[in-house]
């Protein structure tokens, strides 16, 4: 009853209080989903011209890209493929010209500041205009829809510590709209874990939303116990790419369906899994994903890099953005009939677990926002090399200082508790690992079962 109150009700008169859209563009992308594969790309291209079209007039950055690529009119992008004319964005190029690319909203509303340094450990900040953020919000509730969970539906996060609300208003929200139970990734104990899972049993929650990793690390707690009467119907997985054996881990534990997404903090939700299981659809109607191996289109199961534009992003446009992933496009049509173009899988965003004296686990990507917080980082790797010692190799540029450090090893305490020993290592650069990644994380004791 809670949750049809809050989807009838409560919402429309939240949105309309807001002046936001995000309700329309959430009834727009359901139907959109089962549009034709041609009818997509056609919103596509009409999409990228406008984006382009923005960005050549507001921002000098893009502008010089365009030019040294010859391109002088949007009109002169006629098709998808017409996107390779332009060079590839690298993460280092945003991380390090952030003020250049970011462009003011015209209505004058604020920009939206998501951060996050991923699994590899180099700080990035990304602004993102308001009503793209509504945008990416309707897509995820897409998303959380296949899965059977919608806006009001009380559901279990296993997540990074988040916060108590800040107005009567986000409370509110929480209350109504934004209904969760929570278990900090960065405090996963027996104990916490049991309290978890009475309150699961309890509420009767259906649904399990959380980073991989954790998530994972939790299913085998409730393998390890024995319990076998969870009310979970549906695990939603997200920030980092299932290992092997891990997607059956978590049927296994919870006799639920997986529903796996593949997001980034820069551009929001990229694909997720519908109810057929055959892949992620990719969310067409806000970016357009590329593969590409060295440098041409990559042909369906072939691993490339994935390269993104984000469509709906006018805040800072990211126009065929280098990720940092590698993936396969996938061939075939999904039998679930929607139109969205498709991803049979992902590889990258792994990061071990580390675990504390007290012997509670906590998931490495769950000190990445805190990292962030600290000027003058370019790039960190966090390698435990025992039960009581954490070891940060950290390549730093003018802007780091001692009182940096301290703010680091202040969150080192707070999230990994009095006993854990940090020592910071200043290197000059952090070699890639056998595939071309740079972990953020690394730990020399092996992982938990599930981590």
């Amino acid at each position: 009853m809670m949750g049809a109150l809050a989807r009838s009700v409560v919402l429309p008169l939240v949105v309309w209080k807001d002046h936001s859209r995000q309700l329309t563009y959430a009834r727009r992308y359901n139907r959109t989903q089962f549009h034709s594969p041609e009818r997509l790309a056609d919103h596509q291209l009409e999409s990228l011209r406008r984006l382009i079209a923005h960005a050549m007039q507001h921002c000098a950055f893009h502008r010089r890209r365009f030019e040294e690529a010859g391109l002088e009119d949007p009109a002169e992008i006629r098709s998808l493929d017409d996107l390779r004319r332009l060079p590839t964005l690298p993460k280092q190029v945003v991380r390090e010209r952030s003020e250049e690319l970011t462009i003011p909203d015209p209505s004058g509303v604020p920009l939206r500041e998501k951060r996050t340094s991923g699994s590899t450990g180099v700080p990035l900040r990304i602004q993102v205009n308001e009503d793209g953020m509504q945008h990416n919000a309707a897509l995820t509730w897409r998303h959380n829809a296949w899965a059977g969970y919608r806006v009001g539906d009380l559901a279990g996060f296993v997540w990074g510590d988040m916060g108590e609300p800040a107005s009567l208003k986000e409370r509110m929200r929480r209350a109504v709209l934004d209904r969760v139970e929570v278990l900090d990734s960065q405090k996963m104990d027996d104990a916490r874990m049991a309290a978890f899972t009475a309150v699961l049993r309890r509420r009767r929650i259906r649904t399990l939303v959380g980073h991989a990793q954790p998530l994972c690390v939790y299913a085998a707690h409730i393998l390890d116990h024995g319990i076998e009467d969870m009310p979970v119907r549906a695990v939603i997985p997200t920030a980092m790419v299932l290992h092997a054996g891990q997607r059956q881990l978590l049927e296994r534990a919870f006799s639920a369906a997986v529903f796996e997404r593949y997001g980034s903090e820069e551009t929001s939700i990229i694909a997720s899994e519908c109810p057929a299981h055959r892949g992620m659809h990719i969310a067409a109607e806000g970016l357009i994903v590329e593969f590409l191996k060295e440098g041409r289109a990559a042909a369906p199961g072939e691993e490339a890099e994935i390269v993104v534009t984000d469509l709906v992003n006018y805040g800072m446009p990211l126009i065929r953005y280098e990720i940092g992933d590698v993936g396969v496009r996938g061939a075939a049509a999904c039998p679930c009939g929607r139109g969205l173009p498709m991803i049979e899988r992902v590889r990258g965003r792994i990061a071990d677990s580390i675990v504390t004296p007290e012997g509670r686990i906590v998931s490495g990507i769950s000190i990445t926002d805190h990292i962030v917080e600290v000027e003058g980082i370019r790039q960190v790797q966090i390698v435990q090399e025992s039960v009581d010692e954490l070891v940060f190799r950290i390549v730093r540029d003018g802007r780091f200082s001692a009182e940096g450090e301290a703010v680091l090893r202040g969150h080192c305490r707070r999230i990994f508790g009095d006993r854990m020993r940090v020592r910071c290592d200043y290197v000059d650069s952090i070699p890639a690992g056998p595939r071309g990644k740079y972990p953020l994380c690394v730990s020399r004791l092996g992982q938990p079962r599930g981590g």
